[in-house]
């Protein structure tokens, strides 16, 4: 799995730009949130946090029905009970 890195502001314009590739590839937008991109097209918002030890990832919905602004909240709203 590659891993692509986009400008330091991202929005959802530019998320939609991402292409799919022949494997699916992670495109980090800080504090543990990340899109993973598919090769069918999918664009999946997931969160990478740690938890005694071990490392964890939480899906937080699927672009473009879950906006980055919702996916930053809901970072915020997960590290909160972590």
């Amino acid at each position: 799995m590659t891993e692509e890195k986009l400008p330091e502001f991202h929005t959802d314009a530019t998320l939609k730009t991402l292409l799919p590739k022949e494997k699916p590839y992670k495109v980090f937008l800080g504090r543990g949130l990340y899109m993973m991109v598919t090769p069918s097209g999918g664009k999946l918002f997931r969160m990478k946090y740690r938890f005694n030890k071990k490392e964890y990832q939480l899906s937080l919905g699927q672009f473009p029905e879950t906006t980055l602004l919702l996916a930053n909240e809901l970072v915020t709203m997960a590290k909160r009970k972590l």
